[in-house]
């Protein structure tokens, strides 16, 4: 019942590590990437990558010097998006016309800061996984 969304949320933190690589290791040659690459796989699959295959020709944009997201963004924009989720659902209350005033409200606060406005506490990532029915 959850290998699907395990595999979805492992394949996401491997692309996070692999992201997190690119930005924090200088790397003198593809050989040398392709190495790595193998490696971070081994470490969160735990077996051999298959021959040849490689993610990495398409993580060009993360690494652009214009981009500044970078996929940890990704990844924790999904961990924000199911902890305030799964804090209205148990709250029991209809927060929606709390979350449009508080997003209009704070209209040049950082997003962080909307978040903690809305929620009064810090992300939980509980939450993430009771979102994906895993805890």
């Amino acid at each position: 019942q959850f290998f699907s969304i395990s595999t979805w949320i492992l394949r996401q933190f491997y692309y996070l590590n692999l992201d997190l690589s690119f930005h924090l290791q200088k790397y003198n040659s593809f050989d040398e990437v392709v190495k790595m690459e193998q490696k971070l796989y081994q470490n969160t699959y735990g077996h051999e990558p298959v021959l040849g295959g490689t993610c990495i020709n398409n993580f060009g944009h993360t690494v652009d010097s214009n981009y500044a997201a970078s996929y940890f963004i990704y990844l924790w924009a999904s961990i924000l998006e199911k902890d305030a989720f799964i804090y209205m659902k148990e709250s029991g209350q209809d927060l929606w016309n709390d979350v449009l005033h508080i997003c209009f409200q704070s209209m040049g606060e950082d997003e962080m800061e909307r978040f903690l406005h809305f929620k009064q506490s810090n992300p939980s990532p509980t939450n993430f996984l009771k979102a994906y029915l895993l805890e």
